[in-house]
């Protein structure tokens, strides 16, 4: 075994808290609140009704919190198929990595309204935008693979400058 391949093998979950909901579409506002809240602890969408994020004790007492709210159910389980668990892992990474690029996007874009004189627009675009990356260092305490540090660090820098 290379020392990559042990690297990312010590990195590799197979304990995860799954979420399944089941909120008639009829019901957007209630679906709309729970999907926001299921983002915001950091759960990344597996199938359609299913959300999932690695398993800890402070991600299980969320997801309690969101199941005792009504229409969700959630288990904790764990993987033992390693070619499975890798496969959970890479979808649970691209789901963090695409909220990277939405923070990136976001900062580009309140760069632009600086530059432009929309100093209103760009307070309210870069609340959201704060928000959005504080829940990435909230993910990052239960989820810690190698690279999203450095990414937290680097967003946290553009950040500053666009906030200076």
């Amino acid at each position: 075994m290379t020392i990559e391949a042990k690297a990312e093998s010590k990195e590799l979950i197979q304990d995860f808290v799954l979420i399944n909901y089941d909120i008639p579409a009829a019901e957007k506002k209630l679906r709309h609140q729970f999907l926001k809240k299921a983002k915001e602890m950091g759960a990344e969408q597996y199938t359609e009704s299913v959300y999932l994020l690695p398993f800890s004790e402070e991600a299980l007492k969320m997801a309690d919190e969101l199941e005792s709210a009504g229409h969700a159910v959630v288990w904790s389980a764990h993987q033992q198929n390693l070619g499975k668990a890798l496969e959970i892992n890479v979808k649970y990474a691209d789901g963090i990595k695409k909220r990277c690029s939405v923070i990136e996007q976001r900062l580009v874009i309140v760069q632009e309204y600086i530059t432009k004189g929309w100093l209103q627009r760009a307070q309210n675009m870069g609340k959201k935008t704060g928000e959005l990356l504080s829940g990435l260092v909230k993910i990052n305490e239960n989820y810690q693979p190698g690279w999203l540090k450095p990414k937290i660090e680097e967003l946290l820098e553009k950040w500053k400058e666009v906030h200076e």
